[in-house]
């Protein structure tokens, strides 16, 4: 609580952060015991009820997000070696599919190519209510020529993002022991790419506000055209 209590003093509650002062604050903040993710947090104006509005996708982060993501793939035989190869950590089809249908989800991503899908599907409440259903907008359903290099852009730091129910968008930019120019990158390759999914139906202000924060610090409040392109 006393951490807490001293970080919250560094801030200005109300002040917009230009992307340079934030994240060198967000990592003074960053004061826990281990290496701290570095979020993004991102009010929209979307309407998370309208399906052309409820957006969707991923960034390849150009330095990666830090996190060794486990990654559990739905392939069938032909395609087994090739994923196991490029580092998926888990690898099958029906079988892999029964083990998670039993409650086991020991994974970050899922990958399924084309093929799978429809035995994939079963277990959608499985993988859906985690966020992990596998979906042709977040670059998880690949065909098997293009299935090594979605493993390995998922394994060194690809961040997935889409809008929850309130209309807010989470992800990642890296690890607070990343130099500040990286974050900085990773964050306006996200916001950047984010930015260039506004829906065409939207009325009004699309990235209301963001936010920068560390795992267990609080969170800064970016000046926007700071980091639109």
């Amino acid at each position: 609580m006393k951490r807490v209590k001293a970080n919250l003093g560094k801030i200005e509650i109300d002040k917009k952060y230009d992307l340079k002062e934030a994240i060198s604050l967000v990592k003074d903040l960053s004061n826990a015991k281990f290496d701290e993710t570095i979020e993004i947090h991102i009010k929209t104006g979307c309407d998370p009820k309208d399906s052309e509005q409820n957006i969707r996708g991923y960034v390849n982060l150009p330095h990666g997000s830090g996190r060794n993501s486990k990654i559990a793939v739905f392939a069938q035989a032909g395609d087994t070696q090739k994923a196991e190869t490029a580092g998926a950590d888990y690898v099958g089809a029906t079988d892999l599919i029964d083990r998670v249908s039993k409650g086991w989800i020991d994974f970050d991503i899922a990958i399924s190519t084309p093929e799978m899908m429809g035995n994939v599907s079963k277990i959608g409440k499985e993988l859906g209510t985690r966020g992990l259903m596998p979906s042709p907008r977040n670059g998880t359903v690949v065909d098997s020529g293009g299935l090594e290099s979605a493993i390995k852009q998922c394994k060194s730091g690809r961040a997935i993002y889409k809008l929850d129910s309130n209309s807010n968008i989470h992800s990642v930019v890296g690890k607070a022991s990343f130099d500040d120019s990286k974050i900085e990158e990773n964050t306006k390759d996200l916001i950047n790419t984010i930015n260039s999914s506004r829906p065409s139906k939207l009325k009004g202000d699309f990235l209301i506000n963001i936010h920068l924060a560390s795992t267990m610090g609080p969170s800064v409040k970016l000046d926007i055209d700071t980091i639109i392109d």
